[in-house]
C-alpha cells in the first residue's frame, strides 16, 4: 500500500513525533513553505510527506 502524499497534522505528528506546535513554528518562521511542505484547508493543516522527507534529507 502506498503512503498518501498529504496527511492531516495529527497523523503527521503520530508518524514523525514532530508536535503540531513545532509545525506551526516551522511555518511561521518560514522554514516550511505554504503549498510545498504544508497547506491550510478550512483551517486545518495538511503536511506533504514527500516534501517533509526531502526537507529531512537536506538536514532541515
Amino acid at each position: 500500500m502506498t503512503q498518501p502524499r498529504w496527511v492531516k497534522l495529527k497523523h503527521f505528528s503520530e508518524l514523525t513525533g514532530i508536535t503540531p506546535k513545532a509545525v506551526y513554528a516551522y511555518a511561521q518562521r518560514g522554514r516550511w513553505m505554504l503549498a510545498r511542505e504544508y497547506r491550510k484547508v478550512n483551517g486545518k493543516y495538511f503536511i506533504n510527506l514527500d516534501a517533509y522527507y526531502r526537507w529531512v534529507e537536506s538536514n532541515g
